[in-house]
């Protein structure tokens, strides 16, 4: 091993040390240390951003794990920190991009693929959203956050008997999952099926007394359907 290898070794080393104990500022002093001798190492910038991550400077954790993927295009992990990045940021639409880049490199990453789906359905990508969470499906047909994050994309689609079945199938994957029974709620109540739309919101208030929006939508419904 050359004098150079070496010394990029105890840097790579030092910094892990640092980034275990918490000690951010020495973390980040061995990545400039190591991008000093190598200017052109992904994982320095990787790692760099994550210690800007855990400082909270989004901005300069965001530069840093730019230059990562623009080193090495192929680095699946470096795409999906930059997606966790730019949403912290608030810009969706870079974060569907950075983790449509990480879950092509690695579709069978179920993580990779989930952020995905959510990021196109916040910024109203609904086709492509919906093909994303049966994706996730496909990878762990227990997923019932998955599949309700399907059943709501179908909802914004106007399929909202396609909605229902994707509900009841989180239901019966998890029948703890409270929220699944909350969609489920206002899935039967915009199709007009009040009494169902009634036994899923208190379900889910019995599961989760503490979600106020769950008692004020029960608390709408039956208002609406006492009106004569």
């Amino acid at each position: 091993m050359s004098d150079f290898e070496a010394r990029i070794k105890q840097h790579y080393a030092d910094g892990l040390d640092y980034l275990d104990s918490g000690q951010w500022e020495d973390a980040a002093a061995s990545c400039e240390s190591i991008l000093s001798l190598n200017p052109n190492s992904s994982e320095a910038y990787y790692n760099l951003a994550y210690v800007r991550m855990m400082q909270e400077r989004w901005t300069d954790a965001l530069e840093s794990c730019s230059k990562a993927v623009a080193f090495s295009p192929f680095f699946a992990d470096g795409h999906f920190r930059l997606g966790c990045i730019s949403e912290n940021l608030g810009n969706m639409q870079q974060a569907a991009e950075a983790y449509g880049h990480a879950a092509s490199l690695c579709p069978q990453i179920l993580e990779f693929n989930l952020k995905l789906a959510s990021a196109l359905h916040t910024i109203g990508q609904y086709d492509v959203a919906y093909e994303a969470y049966k994706r996730v499906v496909e990878l762990d047909e227990h997923n019932a956050p998955a599949m309700c994050g399907a059943g709501s994309t179908a909802a914004m689609l106007r399929n909202r008997e396609e909605a229902i079945a994707w509900f009841n199938r989180a239901i019966a994957a998890d029948p703890s999952y409270a929220h699944a029974y909350y969609l489920l709620g206002h899935a039967m109540a915009y199709s007009g099926k009040t009494q169902e739309a009634a036994a899923a919101y208190s379900t889910a208030l019995q599961l989760d007394p503490n979600r106020t929006e769950v008692a004020d939508a029960l608390k709408r419904l039956r208002a609406s359907s006492s009106e004569p």
